[in-house]
């Protein structure tokens, strides 16, 4: 368990692209990686702002999520 919670997630993408919180949708935190729904509009600018960035000491990879 990396201790990553919805609720963790949630503030570190509403500060960091400076949204309100209700724009974020759905979240599903897995064992190794994390699903965050947010509006498309904002999607670059989450990749180039977070990816790469630490987040509870380690370094985390912001991408698109694949289709199935």
């Amino acid at each position: 368990n990396r201790k990553v919670f919805p609720k963790d997630l949630v503030r570190l993408f509403s500060q960091v692209l400076d949204i309100d919180r209700s724009a974020i949708g759905g979240i599903k935190v897995l064992d190794n990686y994390s699903f965050v729904d947010i509006p498309e509009s904002e999607a670059e600018k989450a990749i180039s702002l977070l990816d790469g960035k630490d987040f509870h000491g380690r370094r985390i990879t912001v991408n698109h999520a694949r289709k199935k």
